[in-house]
C-alpha cells in the first residue's frame, strides 16, 4: 500500500486547498478557515497514520504469539507421544 511522506503534507494540503478556489473570490474570513480546515485535516490524517501503525504492530505481536502457541501445541503432543511409549520417565 503506497504511503504519504507526513512530512510533506502540511504543504501539500495548503497548497491544494488554496489550488482549489479562486484567489480573487477567497477573503480573509475564508482563508483563514481554510487553513482551519487543512490543519484539521492534517491532523486528522496524522492520526489515522499513527493509528494504522498500531494495528500494523499488535497484528504483528499476535502473529508471534499465534506461532509461540503452535510451536508450544507441538512440542506439549510431543512429549505426550513420548510419555505414552514410556521413553520419558513420568515423575511428579
Amino acid at each position: 500500500m503506497p504511503r504519504i511522506d507526513s512530512k510533506r503534507l502540511p504543504s501539500r494540503l495548503k497548497r491544494s486547498c488554496t489550488d482549489v478556489l479562486n484567489p480573487s473570490l477567497v477573503y480573509g474570513y475564508e482563508c483563514v478557515m481554510l487553513l482551519v480546515w487543512c490543519s484539521f485535516c492534517h491532523w486528522l490524517l496524522s492520526l489515522c497514520f499513527q493509528m494504522a501503525d498500531i494495528v500494523t504492530e499488535q497484528w504483528i505481536q499476535i502473529q508471534r504469539l499465534e506461532q509461540a502457541l503452535h510451536i508450544t501445541q507441538n512440542q506439549r503432543l510431543l512429549l505426550v507421544s513420548r510419555i505414552q511409549r514410556n521413553m520419558v520417565p513420568v515423575t511428579i
